[in-house]
């Protein structure tokens, strides 16, 4: 998976039998990517972010656990975790969220 938005925005809904992870880029744009059709492998899947000016909505089965590595200067990350109290987090479904957030938004939804 490959995403760059550039002052515009975009909304994709992705399916993966295998996720790979990927690239996700938003600069001065909007970027929404549903997940939840896909399947991570027994291996921790990283996907690179890079938020420059804009916002990244990543939408995410419930029972994935992601892990931010993310960076952010003069943004924010937003994670709905803490309202999912009593959902199972599968620890073999591994996504790990690396980059940066820079003046920008991203948010992690999960369904």
């Amino acid at each position: 998976m490959n995403q760059t938005v550039i002052f515009g925005g975009e909304i994709n809904k992705w399916s993966f039998y295998d996720f790979q992870g990927g690239r996700i880029t938003s600069l001065f744009g909007s970027m929404e990517v549903d997940l939840t059709d896909c399947y991570i492998s027994a291996d921790d899947q990283t996907i690179d972010l890079n938020v420059i000016c804009g916002s990244v909505t990543l939408i995410v089965p419930k029972e994935w656990n992601v892990l931010i590595e993310v960076m952010p200067v003069l943004g924010c990350i937003e994670d709905e975790i803490v309202s999912l109290q009593d959902t199972y987090i599968d620890p073999a479904a591994s996504l790990i969220l690396k980059g940066s957030v820079i003046m920008g938004v991203l948010e992690i939804k999960r369904v």
